[in-house]
């Protein structure tokens, strides 16, 4: 095993070290060591959430695509199958799109950012 060698170390860090140390029943190395494997925990845990945080988001991205689609093939049957007769219905229409927006947003995303998130 490869020796760690600190110099110019704040005083005050060593004693807390060793006050610590001395708490815990470990030697100064015992308590140092422990340290750096609890933070090493830590973040391995911090990192697995964070790509399973990514996965779900990735997931929701993709159902809400989809969702998209759907809306827009709905869409397309609805201007496919009726016609537009006067500028009430296009505006009928087009407040009926802005409830359906909300529901298919990137939350606080954008595309970029999912993208990114994604890869």
């Amino acid at each position: 095993m490869n020796p760690i060698i600190l110099d110019d170390l704040d005083p005050n860090i060593i004693e807390w070290l060793k006050s610590r140390a001395q708490k815990h029943g470990h030697s100064l190395q015992a308590e140092v060591k422990s340290i750096l494997q609890q933070l090493t925990v830590a973040k391995t845990k911090e990192v697995k959430l964070f790509a399973e945080d990514i996965i779900q988001r990735k997931a929701d991205l993709m159902l809400q695509q989809i969702h998209s689609q759907s809306i827009d093939n709905n869409m397309t049957e609805l201007m496919e199958t009726s016609t537009i007769n006067n500028q009430q219905e296009l505006l009928e229409i087009k407040a009926k799109l802005k409830e359906l927006k909300p529901g298919i947003s990137l939350g606080n995303l954008s595309i970029r950012e999912a993208r990114e998130l994604g890869r």
